[in-house]
């Protein structure tokens, strides 16, 4: 009885406290009820570049360690873009960082990436989702993750790519690797459940029952 009500009480306090007891997940397909927001694109000379530094687009914080910058066309040995904007790393070593402005369960964007043979412009492609203290939750590197490669090519190709975690403590997602474009991002905030709801309260019942218990007992 004593490790059932103990399981329960540490189960109600990281539902409590917002951390998943599941693992994180790669995910596919844009959220059904998740909220998109698409970046503005610039056309050249203005890309709007931040390489490095930081800039305000469509109401995000998209900041960057290295070459990359906001443009109207995503890397054509790949996919052209024609009319949608697009956050574009154009270097192995620069990792775009977008602030979302709050904490959500599950974020992603349609995306593609450099898939020519040879050279440099073979991607490492690599998505993160990171906590509000900058520490990462979780990272996928979509060359090598089992069905995570993104093949389109051709005008506007490309596929959605993101993580959830399953509770609201996604504060930032970030792309990095060689020739990897984000033409926006989708979130998705997780509702609590009934079910979570009476686990918290049976856990928090049964251990108030059981530290009664035990104060009797002493």
């Amino acid at each position: 009885m004593k490790r059932i009500g103990y399981s329960l009480i540490w189960a109600s306090a990281m539902l409590l406290l917002g951390v998943s007891t599941l693992p994180a997940s790669l995910i596919t397909s844009t959220p059904a009820d998740g909220t998109t927001t698409t970046f503005q694109g610039y056309t050249y000379p203005n890309y709007g570049e931040v390489d490095p530094g930081s800039l305000v687009n469509s109401g995000l914080t998209v900041s960057s360690n290295g070459w990359a910058y906001l443009s109207v066309l995503g890397f054509c040995n790949s996919s052209c873009w024609n009319d949608l904007g697009a956050v574009a790393d154009a270097s192995g070593e620069t990792v775009v960082t977008v602030d979302l402005g709050g904490l959500y369960s599950s974020v992603g964007g349609f995306m593609n990436y450099s898939t020519s043979a040879g050279g440099a412009y073979i991607s490492d492609a690599t998505i993160s989702a990171l906590a509000s203290d900058g520490s990462v939750l979780e990272s996928y590197d979509l060359k090598t993750t089992a069905g995570a490669a993104i093949n389109a090519t051709g005008a506007d190709a490309g596929a959605f790519r993101g993580i959830s975690t399953g509770v609201n403590d996604i504060a930032y997602f970030q792309v990095s690797g060689d020739f990897i474009s984000l033409n926006g991002v989708t979130t998705e905030t997780a509702a609590p459940e009934p079910a979570s709801a009476g686990l918290m309260l049976l856990g928090l019942g049964a251990g108030a029952g059981l530290w009664q218990r035990r104060r009797k007992n002493n």
